[in-house]
């Protein structure tokens, strides 16, 4: 800097001055993406969701139903790893940002557990398989050779017959 600047500086005088070639940090000038590589991984987000979309659509029997789950939440994680890290610039900014990011990202599904295990919401069964029982049915099976009637049962006491048998 000339005397002059510095003079202008300490005056007061606030001017903007263009930065001298190469003051630049080199790590400003490559960090963020150009327009083809947020098209290319726009491309590789609709992929992975075309992928989504025809796992989903797999047959239970065939493949199983656990993975199934597995591959639709590694796609799931993958798409969220590709967002975040390019269209939310997380790859490119400081690393304490980072650091914050996974911080919540780790935090808060442990304080969910946290405060579901603290209400007691999960059941303490929830890993066994309740026994299932047929529902009764309303009506009486009927026995071959009976034709089932509409008459009252007579080994039924009514209301009529328990007032008659009161002396």
């Amino acid at each position: 800097m000339s005397t002059t600047e510095v003079a202008e500086l300490e005056a007061g005088t606030t001017a903007l001055v263009p930065a001298a070639p190469g003051a630049v940090e080199a790590h400003e000038a490559h960090d963020h993406p150009g327009p083809r590589q947020y098209v290319m991984i726009a491309v590789v987000l609709v992929i992975i969701t075309a992928l989504e979309v025809g796992v989903s659509y797999l047959n239970r029997d065939t493949v199983g139903p656990n993975w199934i789950m597995f591959l639709l939440f590694s796609m799931a994680l993958v798409k969220f790893y590709l967002v975040v890290s390019w269209y939310m610039h997380l790859k490119m900014d400081k690393p304490i940002l980072r650091r914050f990011f996974i911080v919540g990202l780790i935090g808060a599904p442990v304080l969910y557990a946290v405060i579901v295990m603290a209400l007691n919401a999960w059941p303490s069964d929830h890993n066994t398989i309740p026994e299932l029982t047929p529902a009764p049915s309303a009506e009486a099976p009927v026995a071959e050779g009976d034709a089932p009637t509409d008459a009252p049962d007579d080994s039924v006491p009514t209301d009529d017959t328990a007032a008659e048998a009161t002396p």
